[in-house]
């Protein structure tokens, strides 16, 4: 064990560790314990030799041990007999991320299983065809877009990608976040859609050229309605 490292990695963590100074002391008065005992893996230390050190009461001292064996800091075996001493060991900073990223990982994993079950279910309430991979995309892309949605808006989402497809869904949320609205108007667009029976791109694309054409249009009356009567003025 690194002496050395092993403090600078102490400081490091208590940064971002919320720990009392009794504790600190304890787990510095261990170190150096073990630093003379040639960093055994357990050692033993009589308790009023580390109340003497680190200037604690034996309350302040059950109350700094316990803290750090919480934090996996240090493991601590009390002995059978009243008069010996208890033993200790130093966790060592590298096994404490290698434990802290198992850990995590863990949770990530049953987090994902969660995540799972939960489209899963949305599946089969909805009785979609989409498969759990396209719902996960879907969604995921549509707390992107519109950062919060509600659970009607998630299913009626997955209701329009389910009948009118995963391309159309995406293009109507693009549509919507372009000019910076929220998710309702992706559902007004694509509810608009699903009655005009449009399927496909190719159908959007015809029917964003039909309105421009009406636009054109509605446009052009007033300008033929003004050089008609012209004359009479």
């Amino acid at each position: 064990m690194n002496y050395l490292q092993e403090v600078v990695e102490f400081n490091r963590w208590k940064e971002v560790n919320q720990l009392p100074a009794t504790a600190i002391a304890l787990w510095h008065e261990l170190m150096a314990m073990n630093n003379k005992c040639g960093w055994k893996q357990e050692f033993t230390v009589p308790n009023g030799i580390l109340q003497s050190y680190a200037g604690l009461s034996r309350k302040q001292l059950d109350h700094a041990r316990m803290l750090l064996i919480d934090h996996g800091l240090i493991t601590y075996k009390k002995a059978k007999k009243v008069n010996q001493a208890g033993k200790y060991s130093i966790v060592p900073f590298v096994s404490y991320r290698q434990r802290e990223g198992q850990h995590e990982g863990k949770q990530e994993g049953h987090k994902k299983d969660n995540e799972r079950g939960t489209l899963v279910k949305l599946k089969y309430k909805l009785k979609l065809k989409l498969n759990i991979k396209d719902i996960a995309s879907l969604l995921d892309t549509a707390e992107t877009f519109f950062v919060m949605l509600s659970e009607k808006e998630r299913e009626r989402l997955l209701c329009f990608a389910d009948d009118l497809g995963l391309d159309l869904v995406f293009e109507a949320m693009q549509r919507a976040k372009i000019e910076q609205k929220r998710c309702n108007y992706t559902l007004g667009i694509l509810r608009d859609w699903s009655h005009k029976g449009i399927k496909s791109m190719a159908d959007v694309e015809r029917n964003d050229q039909d309105f421009q054409r009406f636009k054109q249009q509605k446009q052009a009356i007033p300008k033929q309605a003004t050089g008609a009567y012209s004359q009479y003025f």
